[in-house]
């Protein structure tokens, strides 16, 4: 396997300086015919020879001396139950440290966390591990004497950065004092890269301590853990995407925070709804907001809890988001969830032709940026203009003289992809050499990924990456000695998958994600020949038109991928324009214009498309995907209206009119006034049922006419039959027709028939 070291360069012995450069990665002296291959970029470091001796503290003897004659980058804490040790977090101290006067205990079989720091000397990888000497035998390779605690990025030593693991106690350990070593070391990822003895070159440094395996110990409560991640983790926007924030208890009693623990939104994210938990306690974190805080004093229970939340992102970016941390009277944990998000906006971050002014025929090192050995600005077979990029071979090189040269880091940009190009022609003389054309993410201190040109057969090889560890594979493409050639390394920075092309036609893709480390943000650019022996001298390496450009295109002809938008008429009567389908540049919009037939009306827009529909126009933004959009029309609703009056007596009709739609029928309410009754009521075809007046089905405008009539004297109360009547007749009974006093009497008969 090639390891990846901290880069030394040497000057020249003219006596020239090299300048600053990012970080870079090489391989080690393994030849070319290699096919393995690690992912960590390296830096320029510290030259071995400038490098103090370390100091050997003789209590450490009877186990093994650590060295790491690079430099000494340290650890500064290391806390496990009572031992609780800050150290000095400069660089280029005492490569083995002697704390064995601090002591602490450990209970056979209890689990405790230990959490330890380190000066990673700027943004470069440690890994960090633990050792044990549970049986006292004087060394740390039995079984179960290792732990690997974890990884710690781009840390001063003395910031918030550290890594938390927890180890078992065995339950046989042997009872009393015993020997503990902490270990930090650059690029290094399991046990097996950070053995308990280790010497030579390196980065980092050993602690050694004291514990007493004691049944009596304390065995505090563990601390939490939290864990963060987005879904989607990738997408173009404006979009939205789920932040899932796990803590976890493995207590078995609940765990108090005793601070807020806060999550903050970047700028360019948003909370697109109000954030929900399952913790106990008061969370806040409404739509709109950028932090969610689970208040101090919540009971983390047995088991854990989680927080969710909608997140709307509005700006293009590689998002970072550190839920915590989390504090507990066990200490802290925190954790970071990733997000990229892209647009469609081309920028070209870097184009150089080495041409005059901006460069000069000489050694390319400390011009324009560069830092470089072995390699110059050259007027002997540019591609185009004049000048280019020349590289020399060494025979059988290592990492102290191989051709190399970086260049200048230069800015990332916000599209899915990034394009590599540049014109590269080599030579072959005697056994030939072989060279790295090979961008970088300096920022995370990883290579991008390798595409290499291998002196045997003339094969471009690209490179498959697994766990940080990659293998080389044939492209089954070749270039020719002495003759130019196109180069384009495309990636997918939301896959980590590659495209090259040679030449504009594409000879390698990955579709499984195995095209790179996940060091996307390609922002610098390495050539470099190939280490190992069996390379002869005075081979040599050209390029020309180095262009990296953020992109829309995955294509070798820059072209932009295109989607296919389907439009349909889904409930018929009427059209929409273009109808079928149409092909869009990804990322791109389509509108459609809808047209309802006479007596129709647009009722909804479905089909797969997200879209918007304004007026009569229906918009389908950021198209990334084939989908298609259906249109469906309705028949427009026509109403009638239905006016009520009074025609004769007095009342009322409510309402006084009504709208309907065609078919509907409706009801009217009718009222007599006092002394009054409800008569007759007609119109619209309708019934009436007490006061209530319903209509036909209404197809016209008509009225409902209400009459009332006055109510009538009321008949005795007994008084239910039929009355006859006789004719009347007259009497006198005084006999007398004249005068005074006369009188007369009528009579009628009635009858009555009850």
């Amino acid at each position: 396997m090639r390891r990846l070291l901290k880069l030394t360069l040497a000057l020249a012995a003219t006596g020239g300086t090299f300048a600053t450069a990012a970080a870079v990665a090489v391989p080690s002296a393994a030849g070319p015919a290699a096919d393995t291959i690690r992912s960590t970029a390296a830096r320029i470091g510290v030259p071995a020879n400038t490098q103090a001796l370390p100091q050997v503290p003789e209590a450490i003897a009877p186990y093994c001396v650590n060295t790491y004659t690079s430099n000494v980058e340290p650890i500064t804490l290391v806390k496990i139950n009572e031992i609780n040790n800050t150290s000095a977090g400069a660089t280029g101290g005492t490569a083995h440290e002697d704390f064995t006067a601090v002591v602490g205990t450990l209970r056979p079989g209890a689990t405790y966390a230990i959490t330890m720091k380190a000066n990673t000397d700027g943004p470069f990888s440690h890994g960090n591990a633990l050792y044990v000497d549970w049986n006292q035998n004087g060394v740390f390779t039995d079984a179960n004497e290792g732990y690997w605690i974890g990884t710690i990025t781009d840390s001063t030593g003395t910031d918030a950065l550290s890594v938390t693991a927890l180890i078992t106690v065995p339950a046989d350990a042997v009872l009393g004092n015993t020997r503990l070593r902490a270990m930090t070391a650059y690029d290094t990822v399991d046990l097996s890269e950070l053995p308990p003895c280790r010497t030579g070159a390196g980065y980092g440094q050993s602690e050694d301590y004291t514990v007493t395996v004691d049944t009596n110990a304390v065995v505090p409560a563990l601390p939490l853990s939290v864990s963060a991640s987005f879904t989607p983790a990738a997408a173009a926007v404006p979009t939205s995407t789920t932040l899932a924030i796990a803590v976890g208890n493995i207590n078995t009693a609940a765990t108090p925070t005793t601070a807020d623990f806060t999550t903050t939104l970047p700028a360019g994210m948003t909370l697109a709804a109000n954030a929900t938990t399952t913790c106990p306690g008061t969370l806040t974190g409404s739509s709109g907001d950028s932090a969610i805080t689970l208040a101090s004093g919540a009971a983390i229970p047995p088991g854990g809890c989680t927080i969710s939340a909608n997140v709307a992102v509005s700006a293009a970016g590689n998002y970072a988001v550190t839920a915590g941390p989390i504090t507990t009277a066990e200490g802290n944990a925190s954790a970071v969830a990733k997000f990229f998000g892209w647009n469609f906006t081309q920028s070209t971050s870097y184009d150089v032709g080495f041409e005059a002014p901006d460069y000069t025929v000489a050694a390319i090192n400390g011009q324009q940026g560069w830092s470089a050995r072995g390699s110059n600005v050259a007027t002997t077979v540019p591609a185009n203009g004049t000048q280019h990029f020349s590289q020399n071979s060494a025979a059988s090189p290592n990492t102290s003289n191989n051709a190399l040269a970086i260049s200048p880091q230069f800015p990332v940009g916000t599209t899915r992809y990034v394009a590599v190009s540049a014109n590269l022609r080599m030579t072959h003389t005697t056994n030939g050499a072989s060279w790295y054309f090979q961008p970088q993410d300096p920022d995370a201190s990883l290579v991008t990924t390798y595409v290499r040109f291998n002196r045997t057969g003339n094969s471009i090889d690209s490179i498959l990456w697994s766990g940080g560890t990659g293998t080389f594979t044939p492209t089954g493409a070749t270039f020719t000695p002495g003759t130019y050639f196109n180069l384009k390394l495309l990636v997918d920075r939301a896959t980590s998958n590659v495209r090259i092309c040679k030449d504009g036609v594409q000879i390698f893709e990955t579709t499984d994600g195995s095209g790179t480390t996940g060091g996307n943000n390609v922002s610098n650019m390495v050539f470099q020949q190939v280490t190992g022996s069996g390379q002869t001298a005075n081979n040599t390496f050209f390029a020309d038109d180095l262009n990296v450009t953020y992109t829309p295109s995955y294509n070798c002809d820059g072209s932009l991928p295109q989607h296919t938008v389907t439009s349909s008429i889904g409930t018929p009567a009427g059209s929409i324009s273009p109808l079928g389908a149409q092909s869009v540049n990804e990322g791109d919009s389509i509108a459609f214009t809808l047209t309802p037939d006479a007596g129709f009306h647009i009722d909804t827009v479905g089909g797969t498309c997200a879209g918007s529909l304004a007026g009569d126009t229906y918009t389908v933004s950021n198209v990334l995907a084939d989908c298609d959009v259906v249109a469906n029309f309705a028949a427009d609703i026509v109403t009638h209206t239905v006016t009520a009056v009074v025609g004769t007596g007095s009342g009322t009709i409510t309402p006084p009119s009504a709208v309907v739609n065609d078919g509907d029928t409706t009801a009217f309410t009718v009222t007599a006034d006092a002394g009054s009754h409800i008569d007759t009521v007609t119109g619209c075809g309708g019934t009436l049922a007490g006061n209530t007046y319903t209509t036909g089905a209404i197809t016209s405008d008509c009225t409902v006419t209400a009459n009332f009539a006055v109510n009538t004297t009321p008949q005795p109360a007994f008084f239910n039959g039929a009355l006859t009547t006789s004719s009347p007749t007259f009497a006198n009974p005084g006999g007398s027709t004249s005068g005074t006093g006369v009188q007369y009497y009528c009579a009628q008969e009635f009858t009555v028939d009850t």
